[in-house]
């Protein structure tokens, strides 16, 4: 996005923006972490505790680009990290689609009520990671 501001002489724009989307960064993850913890899907403990992966990944992923990468910018990285979002998205849209017919099954029922809170986490850390990347990318730091 900054350079997209940048390419008609909006900087100004850029530094708004920025500043912008590391607020709904924030803002996204007290809407999903209240979420979780009301509908009883992770405790109090684990929404606090679940960005900390999320941020690890993603300055891994910073430090992997400024140390592989010659601009320490990967071109294009933006689109390509919407694009490839689809991916956990689809998947839990196939999830969210199939569940009624597995839930059908009788073993299939019960461990999806034992387990599928764990499904839960995982896609919203899939979310926190993906989001975390966009963050990075968009503010130009990897």
């Amino acid at each position: 996005m900054r350079p997209l501001f940048s390419t008609f002489g909006l900087t100004a724009a850029a530094d708004i923006m920025s500043w912008l989307l590391l607020g709904s960064v924030v803002a996204g993850y007290g809407l999903l972490a209240s979420f979780l913890y009301r509908t009883g899907y992770a405790t109090a403990r684990m929404t606090a505790l679940l960005p900390v992966p999320a941020i690890a990944v993603t300055a891994a992923y910073a430090v992997l680009v400024w140390a592989l990468v010659p601009d320490h910018h990967v071109p294009d990285a933006v689109l390509s990290l919407v694009l490839f979002a689809f991916v956990p998205g689809a998947a839990w849209y196939l999830a969210i689609t199939t569940l009624p017919i597995i839930a059908s099954r009788g073993r299939a029922a019960q461990v999806l009520a034992e387990r599928w809170h764990l499904v839960v986490i995982a896609y919203s850390e899939a979310v926190l990671v993906l989001s975390g990347f966009q963050l990075v990318s968009v503010l130009g730091i990897a």
